[in-house]
Order: C-alpha cells, then structure tokens, then sequence
C-alpha cells in the first residue's frame, strides 16, 4: 500500500533529499551543489512510500513573498515511474495548498514534462531557458484553472 506524509522544512527531510539526489542529480545529471536551497526549509515537502514502506516520491510547496504558491522538486524513484506517484504527489500538494487558501501557483517546468504539469491546469508563460543545459519553462495556474482541472468531478466538491 502506497502512502504518504509532509514534512515541514525544519524537520528531517533525508528521505526526500535520498529521491531526489537519485533523480535529479544522479539520473538527470544536475549538480549536487544547486539541488538544494534556501527554499527547502520554508518548503512543506510531500513524501510517498512504496509497499515496501520505502522511499518512493517527493515534491515541495512554498509561498513567495509575492503571495504564488511554487511547486518544485516533484521526482519518483526510476523504477516506480507509470504506477500515479507523480500525480499523488501533486494532488497531496495542491489539495494542501487550496486548503489553506492559495490562489496563484508557480513552478519551473523540465520542457520535456510540461505536459504533465497541463494536466492540472498550468499553462507556461514567459521563454523557454535552460537550467544546466536542460529546457525548462515557467507555468503557472489559478485554484479556478487547478480545480476545473483536476477537481471538478470529486463528489462533495470542497474547493468551489
């Protein structure tokens, strides 16, 4: 059975470090140096467990002083990839976030799954740059695009 927590950014987050280091630095070929930031620790970072209570999925959440709720740093372990983790995680995240009242969100997007990040409700603006060499794009969303994106047909609609 798949589950789930959060974590705050003042508590112990080597799990999460643990996936992502596997993925972004060690798959993905990013420097360890500029996989983690002052966002970690004023970040809620939302952790998955496989079935065998292992480490499986991460991603983080944080307001800017602007008021924009970013999301950042979503990964799944190589060999959990197609089983939803990626879509728990961002759920997990955005139902945290309406639910304490967010209403504009950002995040940095790999071009390569920008279509990921459509699927609830995010759209890019802005040009296309490169981090470390890879294409990446600004998307943003509203809680209306994010709930008539991925809300909409939950039975005893909170969010509306």
């Amino acid at each position: 059975m798949i589950t789930g927590k959060f974590i705050a950014g003042n508590g112990d987050l080597q799990e999460a470090y643990g996936i992502r280091e596997e993925v972004f630095v060690k798959e993905q070929g990013f420097p360890a140096e500029i996989e983690r930031d002052e966002y970690d620790a004023r970040a809620i970072h939302a952790l998955l467990y496989d079935d065998d209570h292992k480490p499986a999925a991460t991603g983080r959440l944080y307001i800017d002083n602007e008021g924009f709720w970013h999301l950042g740093r979503i990964c799944v372990r190589k060999d959990l990839r197609g089983k939803q983790l990626g879509d728990l995680v961002m759920r997990m995240m955005l139902d945290k976030a309406i639910g304490a009242g967010a209403g504009f969100f950002r995040l940095s997007a790999q071009s390569s799954v920008e279509g990921f990040y459509r699927i609830y409700g995010f759209t890019p603006y802005g040009e296309e740059y490169e981090v470390c060499g890879k294409p990446h794009v600004n998307m943003e969303a509203t809680k209306e695009s994010i709930v008539a994106a991925v809300f909409s047909g939950c039975r005893g609609e909170k969010f509306v």
